[in-house]
């Protein structure tokens, strides 16, 4: 009776370990939670898409004052302003050089990474290779349609440009070695129209 106690309970753990190991993000998927940034010693702390100004900069402290605000450690951000509320909220995250060691994507993809970190994190269906250059990669997802897009999608014509709010975008621009130099993620309106 012991042992098949024992057993049972062993049985149990195993399968509640092998559940902890599956993250929320898989390959080749894409969803809003992936516009974010978080710091890499403290998971709790992230900012994300959608976010509040004032929540942002709790973690971020405060920057400058310019279209792209510049923080410290390599994080740039374009706020939009809300309509109804005249809140600034997250629409656009960058991160350069000077996060490396700080910061990374909700994925934990961070500058210094290698192109196929990328791949692995993001999947291999569906990068699209950025201003003709097969050295950089993106990925474009349209959360009202539910499907990745690809170079043709992305060239057609709009027939309403607040449909750009509804498609999202990673880039990661790679330096000569193969390495991650930059990171962005955003909102396709925020990264055309700034706004």
């Amino acid at each position: 009776m012991k042992l098949k106690t024992i057993t049972v309970l062993m049985l149990l753990f195993s399968v509640l370990l092998s559940g902890c190991g599956e993250g929320k993000f898989k390959p080749d998927t894409m969803s809003k939670d992936d516009i974010a940034i978080m710091k890499i010693d403290d998971k709790n702390a992230k900012i994300y898409y959608g976010m509040k100004r004032s929540e942002a900069e709790k973690i971020l402290g405060n920057g400058n004052k310019d279209i792209l605000i510049k923080y410290d450690f390599g994080v740039e951000i374009m706020y939009r302003v809300n309509k109804e509320n005249n809140e600034e909220t997250v629409a656009l995250i960058s991160l350069d050089e000077g996060s490396k060691k700080i910061y990374s994507t909700i994925r934990g993809i961070k500058v210094g990474d290698l192109k196929s970190d990328v791949i692995k994190s993001y999947g291999e269906k569906y990068p699209v290779p950025t201003m003709k250059i097969d050295r950089d990669i993106a990925y474009y997802y349209d959360l009202k349609l539910k499907k990745f897009m690809g170079q043709e999608s992305l060239a057609n014509p709009l027939s309403n440009k607040d449909d750009l709010y509804e498609q999202i975008g990673t880039d990661f621009i790679f330096n000569d070695n193969g390495y991650v130099d930059r990171i962005m993620l955003y909102d396709r309106h925020m990264a055309i129209f700034f706004q």
